[in-house]
């Protein structure tokens, strides 16, 4: 009897939002249907269950007995005006045999909001959106979503080719974790997005690769705007010697960064994992860049940058701006992004015989072997060392050093 009235509660104060999303919708016949359904719903729900006994005439009856015959009775009318399947799923809706979408999706993302990045949580919303609209709105109920039907709409979206393959992955499995949470809160008792074959699909890490000689050459000597070109050519140099990630540069403070006995140092506080924590020795090529930021005494390394997208980050301008950049530069393949230059300092580190496991504490990779990730932290590993191991050949080490003077800013 307590799980019955927790879970009444909770659909009763779930039925209010419902109730205000379905008013919005047109004023029609199946809509003022739906509206009064879920009134009626309320009803029922709070009703007593309880037979009274009747002495006079012998008959026994519940308050929710005759809040059914109410509801019979709507459906009997809306039968002769409105047809037969309108009025079966009006006594699904007033009986609470089924569970209207309508404001589900609104109370999840309210509970996960703070657990998942603001990028994760706007993507939730645009795929929990896109497919509740797909499957007929706000009043489309639990129950009616099949394996079968959420099938369908997978392959609608593979045949109108609008999104990418990952991208109607990543819809799934934000509908699949909306989902869990349904099921988690009684609303739903399988997960019809769970166990879905999308073929196979190359992985960013699968794909990309270190640039060429040719290609860095290309980024380290070309121009971009004004407001950027400055900003690109100093995080490419740094992150060509650092293998640091675009946002742990951009984040990087002043205060971050400091010189000891044997040179430059920054420090990362947190990033994407728990391993992006880590003191990175800078090589020396790029001393003149870091004492040059030093002096200007700003907060940030980097000054100015405009925070932006959901999470507000400081390097979400800067992406797109490297990523216009590049390609003015002739480096337009894919998968030759920002992030490829931590592919291409790894690959420079492993050819100069660094070890591996070295080479992760440098770029913040997690070392999973039991010896050297359970037993030894790296603490006793002589990271400037391995940094001075670096080397490019002598013209991108040039230029690492050194800005040509061709590159001149421009508005």
């Amino acid at each position: 009897m307590d799980e019955a009235n927790r879970r009444k509660h909770a659909v009763v104060a779930e039925m209010k939002r419902q109730l205000n999303v379905l008013a919005k919708t047109p004023n029609h016949v199946e809509a003022r249907a739906l509206i009064k359904a879920m009134e009626r719903r309320k009803e029922y729900l709070e009703a007593s269950e309880v037979e009274i006994y009747d002495y006079d005439n012998g008959d026994s009856f519940s308050s929710r007995g005759l809040v059914l015959e109410d509801i019979r009775s709507d459906a009997e009318d809306l039968r002769d005006r409105a047809g037969p399947e309108l009025a079966s799923r009006y006594i699904e809706l007033a009986t609470a045999n089924v569970t209207p979408l309508a404001g589900l999706p609104e109370q999840w993302l309210a509970e996960v909001s703070g657990q998942v990045s603001g990028q994760t949580h706007s993507q939730h919303q645009t795929a929990v959106r896109r497919f509740i609209t797909w499957a007929g709105g706000d009043a489309t109920t639990a129950e009616e979503i099949t394996r079968l039907k959420v099938g369908s709409y997978l392959s609608e979206l593979f045949i109108r080719g609008d999104l990418a393959r990952r991208t109607i992955k990543r819809h799934c499995s934000s509908l699949s974790s909306f989902w869990q949470w349904l099921i988690s809160r009684g609303y739903a008792k399988e997960n019809p997005f769970e166990g879905h074959k999308f073929g196979t699909t190359r992985k960013a890490s699968e794909g990309r690769k270190g640039l060429s000689d040719t290609e860095i050459k290309r980024l380290l000597s070309g121009t971009s705007t004004e407001q950027y070109n400055e900003t690109l050519h100093d995080l490419i140099r740094l992150a060509l010697v650092t293998g640091a990630r675009l946002n742990e540069l951009c984040e990087l403070k002043c205060s971050d960064v400091d010189r000891r006995d044997d040179g430059w140092w920054a420090t990362v506080h947190e990033g994407k994992t728990a391993a992006a924590a880590r003191s990175i020795p800078l090589h020396c090529s790029v001393n003149a860049i870091v004492e040059k930021r030093i002096k200007n005494k700003s907060q940030y390394l980097f000054e100015g940058l405009v925070s932006g997208g959901p999470d507000k980050k400081r390097m979400w301008y800067v992406s797109k701006a490297f990523a216009r950049y590049r390609k003015t530069v002739g480096v337009e393949e894919r998968w030759k992004d920002f992030h490829a230059l931590r592919n291409t300092f790894i690959e420079v580190m492993e050819g100069a015989d660094v070890p591996e496991s070295t080479v992760k504490l440098i770029v913040g990779h997690k070392r999973q072997s039991m010896t050297f990730g359970h037993y030894s932290k790296g603490t006793r590993v002589n990271l400037r060392e391995a940094s001075n191991k670096l080397a490019y050949n002598p013209e991108i080490m040039t230029l690492i050093e050194v800005r040509p003077k061709s590159s001149i800013l421009r508005s």
